[in-house]
């Protein structure tokens, strides 16, 4: 983690420090108490405190969460958009609730003539991206997907954007849930930071996100939180240091 080296400094020399008080108090017959003992180990536990608190602070990310029908947490929905290009057209397709997967599945099993048009999918970016000379294929291919981009009973969706300190979108970074069920290495922001997580994981507290980026040499973490049958759709706004 962030600045570990750090903490691991301070608490060995405090441990340091403790053992050689110890060992002095020990070196004497008569162990006793005095204001002096009282004070160096309030020093020792403040140092430790100490430590412990910028090691806390170094490792979690400025999290914000937002009320999905905010303005705030609508400006991260993706709306899809079609591009000219040449003698054809693309358009990429993010979904908004539902994991890629299930949309892709759709896709193949509906009968929707395509013409030549060339697909591509990213799982862990959770997005889509099409090619084609045929625009009313496409647009039939994008209203199928909207229309099937919708949460799905007994699962969850946390959807956002990592930046940096400077407001500008962290993408590429890896989002990983951890608790006391996981989803490592499934989801990746976008070029703009906005990820999707659409999970199957039981309900309770102690989740938290973990940010992995710049090539995963740097983490970080948001506080921790619940999942809630009753709040099944969350949103959060993520700055790393």
């Amino acid at each position: 983690m962030v600045h570990i080296s750090v903490l691991l400094t301070v608490l060995t020399a405090a441990l340091v420090v403790g053992v050689f008080v110890v060992a002095i108090l020990y070196r004497k017959r008569r162990f006793q108490y005095s204001l002096r003992t009282l004070m160096i180990g309030c020093t020792l536990v403040a140092v430790v405190l100490s430590a412990v608190q910028s090691w806390r602070q170094w490792t979690t990310a400025h999290t914000v969460w937002l009320a999905p029908s905010s303005p705030e947490a609508r400006r991260f929905l993706a709306v899809p958009e079609i591009v000219e290009q040449g003698e054809g057209f693309t358009a990429a397709f993010r979904p908004n609730f539902r994991d890629l997967g299930d949309l892709v599945n759709i896709l193949e099993k509906a009968a929707i003539p395509t013409g030549r048009m060339n697909s591509r999918f990213d799982h862990q970016s959770q997005q889509m991206r099409f090619e084609t000379a045929e625009r009313k294929a496409l647009e039939d291919r994008l209203a199928l997907l909207k229309s099937n981009d919708v949460l799905q009973p007994g699962w969850f969706v946390i959807r956002g954007r990592v930046e940096d300190s400077s407001g500008d979108p962290v993408g590429g970074a890896v989002v990983d849930l951890m608790g006391s069920y996981v989803y490592i290495n499934c989801f990746q922001t976008r070029p703009d930071g906005t990820f999707l997580m659409p999970i199957q994981a039981p309900a309770g507290n102690g989740y938290y996100l973990r940010i992995r980026y710049h090539d995963d040499k740097q983490r970080i973490s948001t506080p921790s939180f619940s999942l809630d049958p009753a709040n099944t759709e969350k949103v959060v706004q993520i700055q790393v240091k």
